[in-house]
């Protein structure tokens, strides 16, 4: 028997006798390496992946495969970057995105943060079910709140005019509100156990609050959470068929060009709203309604001709409102999670990647 046979044998004897066993699954697959968060410097013509961790020495660290959650941009110092994840904690780059570094790591899935618009070194993060605060640029974190039915904390906002006030939305469709800075709480609406995904506070008037649900539509407050209307039940399009599909939630993006306007995407498409919610117009999309998953969208805060959509592997902008558009393919596979323009460069379009679930 050859000599070579021989060895093999009575290593696979080895494994049996001692109840081990081979892990074969790995060869021959292909590591994901195209997540994280990406960068266009030409309004979306180019893009390059940009997940290098800032370290000293020689070697070199990235996140690829980070499962990222959202993207926010410091108002106030637009090279402040700031990128959730579900495993890596909060990334954070204080030069446009070109180097990352880590923070509230192994504290769960980070959900949301709020920069505090009067002292930029206090945020507030949604981390799980708990919120935890710091008041030193990341770089000392403390928990101010545990949620009580264990439910993941999906959105915070402060007051920027006020900003001992700080709200924050659970998954299960509970809306609270500090005005301590945190220290303590007050529910002031519960949603009937809608699954909440998303807040978003107007920029010129911090009374009016948006709370997005996950399959039934919008809700807006004018007065600080104290009453509330469902805002997208005035969209009409003639179609009773129609409801569900509007109502299943996509993404929400204010238009900052305007006082009260936004954009909100669903199951059916993108729609338009120049009045808070008043009136709302659909957009001609290259895709027809229904018929493709659109995950993020994103306009130019100083001319909302320019809107932008991604779905698996494909980006759509039109410079003209939506009268023509143009599709470039993404050079990564995975869920373009949410997106963002420079609010300093707007030919700069930032992206988080997060990995398809299979």
């Amino acid at each position: 028997m050859n000599t070579k046979i021989r060895i093999l044998l009575v290593i696979l004897l080895c494994f049996v006798l001692s109840g081990c066993s081979l892990n074969l699954g790995n060869i021959g697959s292909k590591k994901i390496e195209d997540s994280g968060f990406f960068i266009s410097y030409d309004r979306g013509e180019t893009w390059v992946q940009k997940v290098e961790y800032l370290r000293v020495g020689p070697n070199r660290l990235f996140f690829k495969t980070a499962q990222s959650t959202f993207i926010k941009q410091d108002p106030n110092d637009p090279k402040a970057i700031y990128l959730g994840t579900l495993q890596d904690g909060l990334l954070y780059s204080f030069d446009g995105g070109l180097g990352w570094q880590k923070t509230l790591f192994q504290k769960g899935v980070v959900y949301d943060i709020e920069i505090d618009s009067k002292y930029r070194c206090t945020m507030y993060g949604a981390v799980s079910n708990k919120i935890y605060k710091t008041e030193d640029c990341g770089r000392n974190w403390r928990q101010i709140y545990i949620d009580g039915n264990n439910k993941n904390i999906k959105s915070i906002l402060i007051d920027y005019v006020s900003n001992n006030k700080v709200y924050f939305a659970t998954a299960d469709g509970r809306f609270y509100k500090s005005d301590d800075f945190g220290v303590s709480w007050k529910m002031l609406k519960s949603f009937d156990k809608q699954i909440i995904v998303k807040t978003a506070m107007n920029s010129n008037n911090p009374n009016k609050i948006y709370v997005c649900t996950e399959k039934n539509g919008i809700f807006k407050t004018e007065n600080g959470g104290i009453d509330w209307v469902n805002i997208t039940d005035r969209i009409d399009l003639g179609d009773k068929k129609t409801v569900s599909s509007i109502n299943n939630y996509r993404d929400f993006e204010f238009d900052l060009s305007k006082d009260d306007a936004f954009f909100y995407a669903n199951k059916y498409g993108i729609f338009y709203s120049k009045d808070g919610g008043a009136t709302w117009n659909v957009l001609k999309l290259l895709t027809k309604p229904s018929s493709v998953n659109i995950y993020s969208i994103a306009s130019n805060p100083k001319n909302s001709n320019e809107i932008y959509y991604t779905i698996p592997n494909k980006f759509y902008k039109t410079l003209d409102g939506g009268n023509t558009w143009v599709t470039k393919t993404l050079p990564t596979k995975q869920v373009p999670i949410d997106m963002m323009v420079d609010r300093a460069n707007q030919n700069s379009i930032f992206m988080a990647v997060k990995l398809i679930n299979k």
